[in-house]
């Protein structure tokens, strides 16, 4: 195995001696991991990637206590006290992990 100190980032590449064949480059070096080949190109993760994963679960962390908390509303408007106050117990105790998350890691890092 030939190391490297540059190249493409790391991800799986056709291999160069085995036909229908992946190999993982780890970035610095080939790795003996292979894999059947796929007709998809590399992927590599970029930051811009990642800050969409981080906004899309903000938006999902408001969202389910504010919708927990509904639906706890409306059992509760239904005569169903009992799964209308557990609704609303975890929508708070739920927004309050996420409270809490955000204050002691505001960007999500």
């Amino acid at each position: 195995m030939a190391d490297t100190t540059s190249g493409p980032p790391a991800g799986w590449y056709p291999h160069p001696s085995m036909v229908d064949t992946q190999r993982y480059w780890d970035g610095k070096r080939w790795t003996d991991h292979i894999a059947p080949a796929t007709n998809q190109p590399p992927v590599a993760t970029t930051e811009a990637d990642r800050s969409g994963l981080i906004a899309a679960g903000i938006v999902t962390s408001i969202l389910i206590p504010i919708i927990g908390g509904i639906i706890g509303i409306v059992l509760i408007a239904k005569d169903r006290v009992g799964p209308g106050l557990g609704c609303i117990v975890i929508a708070l105790i739920s927004g309050s992990v996420w409270y809490q998350q955000v204050l002691a890691d505001p960007y999500g890092y």
